[in-house]
């Protein structure tokens, strides 16, 4: 989930139920386009099915959700459908008269948060476009109405104080309002927040308010809470009171949102908040007083979150993923032993206290002591292993991992873990496999498939990789937790259908698939697994806002309560071997393992444990989705062009400069484009460019015709101190390029030629100058557990023809970045030599909107340094900095240096500083007005003549192109 947090990011980037960056599309592929009456779709061609599903549903919910908050998005609302994580995610951005929604296809699993729905297109639609009907609704002033189309910042600047609950909370309230399921009425969201209300932990309104932190007690506080809080507020005041409240927001007299908000409630939100929170843990208490809490032996307690657990075909070992608190993951075996020699050291250690301090106090023994693994695995470049499942001989693992295809997007693959070696295999490539289960003769699995939206189960060769369906792929049916019986002769797995999940059993290998139990109103149904006999299946099950452990016998289908509280009971884990039961606990704090003993069922509650703490379903006449199976689709082609005014600043201590401007391009990242004029307050820096970028092809073309003029003489240093020695010059013309790029998990690489024709003037004359371009570049940035390496080498050659007289380029640029998750060491040094004397290379200045490398390549751009301040022939460089994971920011020491017919002529010129660098991508998906934009800002002190001991600052706005 992404919050705003400023003008520009208060775009409500809703990302539903996702913490992570935005996202890239690949703007290569056969995408096409369907249109309706209020809505534009843009999907591949394979995603069309799911496309029209998805249509149909966004005219028939449209109006209703129009009518509960009381306003429509203006104009058509752009859908851009994509799946580049591999997971149930959507995002939306709601901005006057050009609203857009991204939707994933994937849908949301049965153990998942988002599990409880009854159409997954519907209910990620009613979600994303309560943000676009909400929070698009402009100023109510004569500036806000002439200037929120033109100008992206301006549309979404009175968002960056809407509170986070307010955006999130409100969504996911009228997702459970108008669809009878969703978050809100689903028995894991009343389980946690009754957790948080027993343990003391319901997040104060601040923190509500806020963007969360992610960790056990987790980011999905401010959708659950939030939309409690909702429903609170509803039955105090009526429904049209939010009305009245975004009426109120959006007034041309200016207020706070505590202030709109107290005109609407008669009280301060935050006020109000702590009497909802006082009453939820009211009705907590009473739900705990009815069922007391377990009384099961721990066998451990964990921090940070747990993936799903595993027990090993003997009993004596269990696989599980956990990530702490600084979010590596890693696949752990622990020994299902009691941890004897733990305690015995502890023990021993109470005891040489004592000896010490016979008046001290022992410490009380704790349940559970912390636990060596016997083996742990963890991936690559932050890879995250999920659902692991033993081997049937014990030596190893099945796992899946959301791995990078090397076009920007995730797909689930499956690996195996050979636990004597160490050694991971990954045996499938682009599979969308999950949950798989290894068959007992060890040579074949069956899992889930995912993609584009349809799911089905499939069987696994492991030696071969062949996959080979076990059914049709349907988009009306969601497949979860394939489990085998130990002789093979029997799958069971999870089917969501109609707006449930339904236990399912069948026949191995090509029987009949028979119900085994349906989900109650809540939802949850997942995780099952069988008995060592095989007589038995143990699943996690929801009854009336719980969620406990329940026994199904295979051949009677009697089934029996195991535990059932108030704290979660989920992922059964039966042991072969033992009697007892392994379950995993879940409460506000962290997560358990407990062994669940008792064969006595616990007692069902009596009391209505739904409400207030979720929602009620509402029942809904929802209008037949129209007919959009006559609409044709069409090739979507440049797409839909959006745009904006484009306003970017510079500033040093020489000059003040500033770029005036359109910035536009397509949804998908097919096609970008600007046209820009640049001034400055001194006269130093003038120019204008008009530069387009199609990436519809796996080549991507580059071409841009521009205007540059420099007069060095302008800025202050230099003009006070050897304003003689340099000299304007200006240049006109136009470039054109190609540039092909891969990546991988770890490895990157790229190659871009090009070509540029200039008519230029230097010292009042005026001439040609030409050149063509070959770069050529990779990239290795493995990652292991905290630590990363980051190495890269660029080369470049140009060859060029200035006033007739050839000329040619040539450099080197190396990099070594070394350090842990986050902070990097990095050491770079690059090198460059030009021939002939018909040219130089100079020193200094900052990159702008109109003045870019590639169209002036004998430019060592600097921001600390003035340009002018240094020419020469050879140059070298050398930088020496400290920077985080993600480069925005950099502790460094640069070194320049040039010569004319070495670079080892003169001294260095050296700069200590410290810089923020921020950037949208490239591929940036759905916001093609603020992609390529980039901020930057530094302090510097500059050591070497001619500007020795100088503080330096700068800001710079601009846009790549």
């Amino acid at each position: 989930m992404s919050h705003p947090s400023g003008p520009l990011a208060a775009l409500a980037l809703s990302l539903f139920g996702l913490s992570g960056p935005l996202l890239a599309a690949t703007p290569e592929g056969d995408w096409r386009s369907l249109e309706t009456d209020g809505f534009r779709l843009h999907f591949e061609a394979e995603a069309e099915p799911w496309a029209r599903r998805a249509a149909a549903r966004l005219e028939a919910v449209a109006d209703e959700v129009h009518e509960r908050v009381g306003h429509a998005p203006a104009g058509p609302v752009d859908v851009l459908i994509a799946d580049p994580l591999n997971s149930a995610a959507g995002m939306a951005i709601p901005l006057t008269g050009r609203s857009r929604m991204v939707l994933f296809t994937t849908p949301p699993l049965s153990d998942e948060l988002l599990g409880h729905y009854s159409d997954w297109p519907e209910l990620l639609i009613i979600h994303e476009h309560v943000h676009l009907a909400h929070l698009s609704r402009p100023l109510r002033t004569t500036a806000g109405e002439r200037m929120n189309r033109w100008w992206l910042p301006f549309d979404t600047a009175h968002l960056a104080e809407v509170p986070l609950w307010v955006i999130e909370g409100y969504a996911t309230y009228l997702e459970g309002q108008l669809t009878g399921t969703g978050r809100p009425n689903s028995d894991w969201s009343a389980s946690r927040i009754r957790a948080w209300a027993l343990a003391g932990e319901l997040p104060g309104y601040g923190a509500l308010s806020r963007r969360p932190v992610a960790g056990w007690n987790d980011s999905n506080q401010v959708y659950l809470v939030g939309a409690a809080f909702f429903q609170w507020l509803e039955d105090r005041e009526g429904e049209q009171a939010f009305r009245d409240l975004w009426a109120r927001m959006t007034s041309s007299n200016r207020r706070s949102f505590s202030e709109n908000f107290r005109g609407v409630f008669g009280e301060s939100p935050a006020r109000l908040y702590h009497r909802f929170t006082a009453e939820v843990t009211r009705r907590a208490l009473e739900v705990e007083e009815q069922l007391p809490a377990a009384e099961d032996a721990l066998w451990q307690r964990f921090s940070g979150s747990l993936g799903h657990p595993a027990v090993s075909p003997e009993g004596d070992y269990l696989a599980l993923v956990r990530s702490k608190s600084n979010g590596k993951p890693a696949l752990h075996v622990y020994a299902l032993d009691d941890n004897e020699s733990a305690f015995e050291d502890w023990q021993r250690r109470q005891e040489e206290q004592l000896e010490r301090d016979p008046d001290d106090v022992a410490a009380v023994e704790p349940e559970s002591l912390p636990r060596e693994s016997k083996h742990r695995l963890v991936l690559p470049n932050n890879l995250r292993p999920r659902d692991p499942r033993w081997l049937p001989d014990g030596e190893g693992l099945l796992f899946t991992a959301a791995t990078p295809d090397g076009q920007g997007r995730l797909i689930h693959e499956l690996y195996r873990w050979h636990l004597s070696t160490g050694e991971v295999e990954q045996l499938t490539r682009q599979a969308h496999l999950r949950r798989p289960e290894p068959a007992p003769s060890g040579d074949w699995a069956v899992a889930v498939r995912l993609r584009n939206g349809h799911s089905q189960l499939v069987r696994l060769a492991l030696d071969s990789g062949d996959i080979s369906p076990l059914g049709e792929a349907r988009l009306d049916q969601v497949h979860d937790f394939p489990r085998l019986s130990p002789d093979g002769s029997r799958l069971v797995y999870l089917r969501h259908q109609q707006g449930r999940w339904t236990l399912m059993e069948r026949m191995m290998p090509g029987g009949e698939s028979r119900e085994l139990l349906q989900a109650e109103a809540g939802g949850y149904l997942s995780r099952p697994a069988f008995t060592p006999d095989g007589e038995y299946l143990y699943y996690a099950r929801g009854y009336r806002g719980l969620i406990g452990i329940e026994r199904l016998a295979i051949d009677s289908d009697e089934r029996q309560w195991r535990r059932l509280g108030a704290k979660v009971a989920t992922s059964p884990l039966p042991v072969p071997g033992r009697e007892a039961l392994l379950y995993l606990e879940v409460d506000a704090h962290e997560p358990k393992l407990r062994w669940l003993d008792s064969e006595a069922p616990p007692p069902l509650p009596e009391l209505a444990l739904h409400a207030p703490v979720t929602l009620t379903p509402q029942s809904l006449q929802r209008r037949a989705p129209p007919a959009v199976e006559a609409v044709e689709s069409r090739d979507y082609g440049l797409g839909p062009q959006f745009a904006s005014a484009m306003l970017n600043l510079r500033w040093d201590r020489n000059d003040t400069g500033f770029d005036l401007g359109v910035k536009g391009g397509d949804l998908v990242g097919r096609v970008d484009w600007l046209a820009a004029l640049s001034a400055s307050t001194r006269g130093s820096r003038e120019g204008a460019v008009l530069a387009a970028h199609y990436a519809g092809w796996p080549a991507t073309l580059r071409g841009a015709l521009f205007h540059q003029a420099d007069d060095p003489a302008a800025l202050r240093e230099i003009r006070y101190q050897q304003a003689e020695l340099v000299q304007a010059q200006e240049q006109t013309g136009f470039l054109l390029s190609s540039r092909l790029g891969r990546s991988g998990q770890s490895l990157a690489g790229s190659a871009e030629a090009g070509l540029a024709m200039t008519r230029a003037k230097q010292d009042g004359d005026r001439f040609d100058r030409d050149w063509a371009w070959l770069t050529a570049g990779g990239r290795w940035y493995p990652r292991r557990e905290n630590w990363r390496m980051d190495l890269r080498v660029n080369g470049s050659y140009y060859e060029g023809s200035s006033d007739g007289q050839d000329w040619d380029l040539s450099g080197l640029h190396a990099s070594l970045a070394v350090g842990q998750a986050e902070g990097l060491l990095e050491l770079a040094w690059q090198r460059r030599s030009l021939s002939a004397e018909v040219e130089s290379l100079q020193l200094g200045g900052l990159v702008s909107t109109s003045h870019q490398p590639r169209s002036l390549p004998l430019r060592i751009f600097e921001p600390a340094l003035p340009l002018g301040l240094s020419n020469g022939r050879e140059y070298q460089g050398q930088t020496l900095q400290f920077r985080d994971r993600r480069d925005t920011r950099r502790l460094f020491h640069r070194r320049h240096r040039l010569g004319e017919s070495s670079a080892s002529e003169g001294d260095w010129l050296e700069i200590t500083g410290l810089e923020f660098s921020f950037g949208m991508p490239s591929g940036l998906m759905a916001l093609p007005e603020i992609r390529n934009a980039r901020l930057e800002f530094g302090l510097a002190r500059i050591q070497g003549d001619p500007l020795r001991f100088r503080n330096r600052a700068w800001i710079n706005m601009r846009y790549d192109w």
